[in-house]
Order: structure tokens, then sequence, then C-alpha cells
């Protein structure tokens, strides 16, 4: 064959493969592709946040996002929110973030509830429950936090990490 010939060839070849294309080929890739998306990446590149979880909304700029929670930081408070109690977010960016290889991306609720060891602490529980003192430890799957008692005792509460809604 001449190179001519082949040239042809090459171009029709090309031209039925791009009239073969199929749409909803197309659109399924994409959709698989935007399937593997998480919340954890959309939040990484979010800035200024409402955050709903339980019967609480917090407004604030995200300052961590590790894989089970996210901080959100304000000027009079700081809000460490499992994601696991988040109900809806409001303003949360359309694009994807980087890989979250750094480590504080890839640290756990836990890990990021021992930051507020030492504290004065406002936990929020599921079934509206509130908890105030000090934050004492965190277990694998618990927080113990020192309450003032009536009479200056100090009392000492244990709480399911599941059941916490926000921490700030």
């Amino acid at each position: 064959m001449e190179p001519d010939r082949w040239e042809r060839l090459a171009e029709s070849l090309w031209s039925e493969a791009d009239e073969g294309v199929d749409d909803e080929l197309v659109r399924a890739v994409a959709e698989a592709e935007t399937a593997q998306v998480t919340l954890v990446h959309r939040l990484r590149v979010s800035h200024e946040l409402v955050v709903h979880a339980g019967d609480l909304s917090m407004v604030g700029t995200v300052e961590q996002v590790g894989p089970e929670a996210v901080v959100l930081g304000t000027n009079e408070w700081t809000w460490l929110v499992p994601l696991s109690s988040v109900t809806a977010i409001e303003g949360l960016a359309l694009a994807l973030a980087w890989d979250g290889s750094g480590v504080a991306e890839r640290l756990g609720l836990t890990s990021m509830l021992r930051s507020l060891v030492g504290q004065r602490v406002q936990v929020h529980l599921a079934g509206g429950r509130s908890v105030l003192g000090a934050m004492r430890s965190v277990g694998a799957d618990h927080i113990d936090i020192a309450v003032d008692a009536p009479g200056s005792s100090i009392s000492v509460t244990t709480n399911a990490i599941t059941a916490i809604q926000v921490a700030r």
C-alpha cells in the first residue's frame, strides 16, 4: 500500500471511532469516577462552612480535616466534629483535594480528640446531652471528662466516642 492510502485508512478508522463514541459510556465513566470522591476530599479544599450535627449548627473556617473528623474554627471557638455526626454541610467546595498524605490528614478521631486533653471542653452528645469539664483522657472508644460537681467535688464522666456529636 502506498503511504497516502495508509493515511486515508487511518483517518477513516479515527473518524469511525469518533462517531462511535457512546455518550452513555462517557457519562458512566464520569459517574464512576465521581463515586470515588469522599466528603473528606471536598472538605480539604473548603473554606467557610456551616456544619450541621444533630440539633447543632456550627459556622466556621476549616482548620483541619482527618479521615474521621473536621475541625472548624471561629474567633471564639474551635469545633471538633466527627464526620459520623454530620447531617448536612453548607458551602462545601465542589473541587477535590490532595491525597491526604500528610500526617495531620491521617489522624483519626481519637488522635484529634487527644489534642484536647487537659483543656476545658464542652462535648455535645447524641440525645441532646452536653458535658462540660476538663478532658482527662481519650481511650480507643471512649473519653473521660472531669466535671465540676456540686459541693466542689470532681466527678469523671466516661462517654462513648460514637456518641460525640461535637467537641469544642
